[in-house]
């Protein structure tokens, strides 16, 4: 069975290329020599993302993606050694994290020692780390209050939201947000896997191979590893490398779509999508053929969590000062973060002694840095993982 080429539904894909933020503003540099910036970063499972943006006007001024390659501590100091070759003339005002990794990127970047003592000060610190669905909601609502879906593809999870629309619009609320915990068939990690087996290159040739065919065999978009079968199959029968490629495209867009979003019920009036995989313009016509509706895709779209983080907290910092409150970073600067860390392995009784928790011993890998130990690791149902030398309550008991 076969359906019709991606290339028929380019007319539904919208590319905003080269438009700016209508909520952005340009800058009045007269009013400081020094401009303040926020930082939002996103450790995601398969690349880390990281976006500078100014906080006076929201504009994005810097910007990195790039592979997590297994080693979350080596993709953030290579993020923060890309964005430190533009560090001169600004001041950082906050940073935000998000993310699979975004605790962690919260305990490596910011000092519990100057926020504990800002605030003491009665200060407001505004950093901190916040879920994946509100950064990306943030930052296509920044872009265009309109949206009402989001679609968005990670390397290995996917979300989903959905705004409520009222008689004057789109609203701010969420009618409904979803994120993958489990099966991976819809994500960007499926779909490099089976690019790689056709001798593609998930971004370019793949997307070219696909826009050229004629028509797209459908595979079972069910599960992953049921596609890459359909996969091998085809090539098996002889079908031109353009076809196969397209059925992935399409094949993986549908997995998304009908397995994890639910269909067209849940889809409101006004789609966008984000994350690695939007980037490819056969992927979003994919989308748009199963989908039945328009999609947009905006600049940057790729950085859209570390956008939302570093907009999280610039609304944030904005409020504070808007109400005459004093604010402070707890950023431990560039030189603490640019170079790896001091970190040995360690089981969780031979560290925590009496705070171990009695029922596992955890392999925790222990960082040092400014004094402070950022414990990483383990599975602790006391939640002892995250500080050294402190124990959290255990709510169970």
């Amino acid at each position: 069975r076969f359906a019709p080429p991606l290339k028929n539904f380019l007319p539904l894909v919208h590319l905003h290329e080269g438009e700016t933020p209508p909520a952005s503003f340009p800058r009045n540099d007269s009013e400081a020599h020094v401009r303040e910036v926020v930082i939002g970063v996103d450790g995601g499972s398969t690349t880390t993302k990281a976006a500078v943006l100014d906080l006076e006007t929201g504009s994005l001024l810097d910007g990195i993606y790039l592979a997590t390659a297994g080693d979350p501590e080596g993709a953030l100091l290579e993020v923060f050694r890309y964005l430190e070759k533009n560090r001169r003339g600004v001041s950082v005002a906050g940073v935000c994290t998000t993310g699979s990794a975004r605790k962690l990127y919260e305990r490596m970047l910011l000092s519990r020692n100057r926020r504990e003592s800002a605030l003491a000060e009665g200060y407001i610190v505004a950093d901190g780390a916040v879920d994946e669905i509100t950064c990306h909601a943030a930052a296509i609502k920044f872009w265009d209050p309109d949206i009402d879906t989001v679609f968005e593809i990670g390397g290995q999870d996917m979300k989903f939201t959905a705004f409520k629309r009222t008689a004057e619009g789109v609203t701010d609320e969420i009618r409904e947000a979803r994120m993958n915990y489990s099966c991976q068939a819809g994500a960007g990690q499926t779909l490099e896997n089976l690019a790689r087996i056709l001798g593609m290159d998930v971004k370019d040739s793949l997307q070219e191979a696909a826009l050229r065919a004629e028509r797209v065999p459908l595979i079972d978009a069910t599960c992953g590893v049921f596609m890459e079968m359909d996969v091998n199959r085809l090539i098996a029968e002889g079908l031109p490398p353009e076809e196969i490629a397209a059925g992935v495209v399409r094949g993986t867009a549908e997995s998304y779509f009908t397995k994890f979003v639910g269909g067209r019920k849940a889809v409101g009036e006004r789609c966008s999508c984000q994350g690695g995989p939007s980037l490819g313009k056969a992927f979003l016509a994919g989308l748009a053929a199963v989908t039945g509706t328009e999609i947009h895709a905006y600049p940057d779209r790729e950085l859209f969590g570390a956008v939302g983080a570093a907009l999280v907290v610039r609304d944030a910092l904005r409020k504070a000062r808007s109400e005459g409150r004093e604010t402070r970073c707890a950023f431990r600067g560039w030189e603490a973060v640019r170079s790896r860390m001091e970190s040995a392995e360690v089981l969780c009784r031979e560290h925590f002694g009496e705070l171990s928790c009695g029922q596992r011993n955890c392999k925790l890998r222990i960082f040092r840095m400014e004094e402070e130990d950022i414990l990483t690791g383990g599975f602790c149902p006391r939640g002892n993982s995250e500080t050294s030398g402190r124990e959290r309550p255990d709510y169970v008991e």
